[in-house]
């Protein structure tokens, strides 16, 4: 029997992003984040956005430009592959 698991991806504008698992709600537990460093002094920049597609984070980053995190393990298996992904739409997946 096949176990799916429930990742979240968050953004923190300028804070950089999250990843949780929340699989069990009740006991929802962070498995990887990105933390760009502050910026001294305070202007805009940092995270901006980031997306999930087929195991690799993209983050854009308004001071670095885009960072790419590959993300894979056991959170991973058997994750969805997709041909291709907007992510300004919301496309329905098998």
């Amino acid at each position: 029997m096949h176990r799916w698991r429930r990742l979240t991806f968050v953004l923190r504008t300028g804070a950089g992003s999250n990843i949780v698992d929340f699989t069990d709600p009740a006991n929802a537990v962070e498995v990887a984040y990105s933390d760009p460093p502050a910026i001294d002094p305070f202007d805009l920049g940092g995270a901006w956005s980031s997306y999930w597609y087929n195991n690799f984070i993209y983050e854009t980053n308004i001071t670095e430009g885009l960072n790419v995190f590959r993300f894979s393990g056991r959170e991973t298996a058997g994750a969805l592959k997709l041909d291709h992904l907007n992510p300004q739409t919301v496309e329905s997946t098998p």
